[in-house]
């Protein structure tokens, strides 16, 4: 018999917890499982744009091994992060979708940060920025 049971997906966003940020350069993660007795996890779709009602194409963009997604440089604006999961014998989970709203300037602009060496060359690059405010900063 054919498991017809969906994979699911609960969504994050580690850069976007109050209602409206200056940060623009939102990011997601998210957690997948596949059904017990399930077939194992093939990948996820996902897409990130103005409509809160999109959904990600039915195609496996990522494996599973990846669970995160970035959009540095987004304009102000109310975006959406949509993801679904797919496990290895073609079953979709619904799609699960995260808003963000930026606001204002970025606390780091782009233009504001620098690596040296540029090119990187070794595994120990100097990595300098000055923030637009005191500001609690994560380096990934």
């Amino acid at each position: 018999m054919r498991d017809a049971s969906p994979p699911s997906v609960k969504l994050y966003s580690s850069t976007h917890k109050a209602a409206r940020t200056a940060n623009n350069a939102p990011s997601f993660y998210w957690e997948a499982e596949d059904n017990e007795g399930g077939s194992g996890l093939k990948g996820y779709s996902f897409s990130f744009d103005a409509s809160p009602s999109s959904e990600p194409e039915a195609a496996v963009k990522a494996g599973p091994e990846i669970k995160a997604a970035a959009f540095p440089l987004t304009p102000q604006g109310d975006w959406y992060f949509h993801v679904k999961a797919s496990d290895n014998l073609g079953n979709w989970s619904g799609t699960r979708t995260f808003g963000v709203k930026v606001g204002g300037s970025s606390l780091l602009p782009a233009e504001q940060v620098w690596v040296q060496p540029n090119p990187v060359r070794t595994n120990k690059p100097v990595i300098r920025f000055f923030a637009e405010k005191g500001s609690e900063v994560t380096l990934d």
